[in-house]
């Protein structure tokens, strides 16, 4: 759950971070992408999105779950030609 004064503006805030996160991924070609890798897209990334926005706006929440279609997932690699997006913030 999100706790915090404004939940409409902050729910809009962290669909906005989220989006730019996932269209800022890219799948790794080696010795054409540049450094630093931005083919991985984990829990602990997309938490961190979410805690910045979150801690911004003076609130709390309890967790972050990244789905890839039906499959819950802590690590997902983008492979060749794949491009992330956001979908639905629960």
């Amino acid at each position: 759950g999100l706790t915090v004064n404004d939940i409409p503006t902050t729910e809009t805030q962290i669909e906005t971070a989220l989006t730019e996160y996932f269209l800022s991924r890219e799948p790794y070609i080696f010795g054409l992408s540049l450094a630093p890798r931005k083919d991985r897209i984990s829990v602990t990334e997309v938490t961190a999105v979410v805690s910045d926005v979150v801690n911004a706006n003076g609130g709390v929440f309890n967790n972050c779950i990244v789905k890839y279609g039906a499959t819950v997932v802590t690590v997902y690699n983008l492979v060749s030609g794949e491009k992330a997006k956001f979908g639905v913030l629960l």
